[in-house]
């Protein structure tokens, strides 16, 4: 998925939508950021799109190689996934 270069697009929606459009939603306890009445979604082509306030490369291949090493259950319904990024690729 990360090697395929998906483009990221991002764009705003009046806060009213995405409150209509509870898939946009995808953390139980922190919600994006609404400012000056608009919330700010960010589409990964053919993959996913969700509400989002962080920063975010232009394309899934800009994140590069990573690894998960470590998986903890933190509640009920609450997982903590530790990633590793290879940084390998970043020196050559």
């Amino acid at each position: 998925m990360l090697a395929d270069a998906h483009p990221l697009h991002d764009h705003y929606l009046p806060a009213a939508e995405f409150r209509a459009r509870p898939e946009l939603l995808r953390t139980l306890e922190v919600s994006p950021p609404v400012i000056d009445g608009q919330t700010r979604a960010v589409a990964i082509e053919t993959f996913d799109k969700q509400a989002c306030g962080g920063t975010h490369v232009p394309t899934t291949a800009d994140v590069g190689r990573f690894s998960i090493y470590r998986n903890e259950n933190k509640g009920h319904i609450n997982k903590r996934l530790s990633a590793r990024l290879d940084v390998t690729l970043l020196e050559s």
